[in-house]
């Protein structure tokens, strides 16, 4: 290629920002460079052309026929590179994300967090992968996630960045076959430990919490069942089998 904008891409780019603006100022703040930073890219792409493209004295900029005329190939070869662009994106190797999350967050909070992540990044694909919250924690550590999202996490490992996602409320769930006071608003814990039991895994971020509040009143539950499946244990707490204590 012999042509005289061979090596004046970036010149171009200039020229057709001023074109656009109509103001070498206004292109100046576009492109993030001084106004005789621009000024004198325009001034070099018209000595390489030998025409000119501008008439200084008009204001707002006006174009020259010559301007007017490589204004029309400036559009369509920045349309074309953007073209070009777009078609690559294919070949490109493929970015991956993995997030780990638990098995009620996958259904409750995921969905939505990830529909909003693939619209703002349609190039990026997502692993997901569902855990109690210490081995998602693990996976971490082990760089086998990118990330998670879990319950009442162990702060104390320092080697991990920790963000605050929301604040949930942990309720009390019974079925009106057990003899409580309808009107009960709340439920003390030392009333709980009178029950039969329903918990989450170990390992869930549930779990830890609820019985470490166990722990700070010196009593342990009458622990009939652990479950990692949240609908596992509303069946079994609708069936008169215990209480449990679950995300609001």
């Amino acid at each position: 290629m012999n042509g005289r904008l061979e090596h004046s891409l970036n010149y171009l780019r200039v020229f057709y920002e001023v074109a656009c603006c109509k103001s070498f100022t206004r292109a100046a703040e576009r492109l993030h460079i001084s106004q005789p930073a621009v000024t004198r890219q325009i001034k070099n792409l018209e000595e390489i052309l030998g025409v000119a493209l501008f008439n200084r004295g008009s204001t707002p900029v006006e174009l020259t026929p010559a301007g007017k005329a490589l204004l029309s190939y400036a559009e369509r070869a920045f349309a074309l590179i953007e073209e070009a662009e777009e078609a690559l994106v294919r070949y490109r190797r493929e970015a991956i994300l993995r997030i780990g999350t638990t098995k009620g967050y996958s259904k409750s909070t995921m969905p939505g967090i990830i529909s909003r992540f693939q619209e703002e990044n349609p190039g990026v694909k997502i692993v997901l992968q569902v855990d109690s919250s210490k081995a998602l924690q693990e996976g971490v550590l082990k760089g086998e996630l990118d990330l998670a999202i879990l319950a009442n996490p162990d702060f104390g490992e320092k080697s991990l960045l920790f963000i605050p996602f929301r604040r949930e409320a942990l309720v009390c769930i019974a079925s009106p076959r057990l003899s409580l006071d309808s009107n009960l608003r709340a439920l003390p814990l030392g009333r709980v430990i009178e029950f039969p039991f329903i918990v989450r895994e170990r390992g869930s971020g549930t779990h830890k919490v609820v019985m470490e509040a166990f722990e700070g009143l010196g009593r342990r539950p009458m622990v009939l069942v652990e479950a990692s499946s949240p609908e596992f244990i509303k069946e079994w707490v609708r069936a008169g089998k215990g209480l449990s204590i679950v995300t609001a």
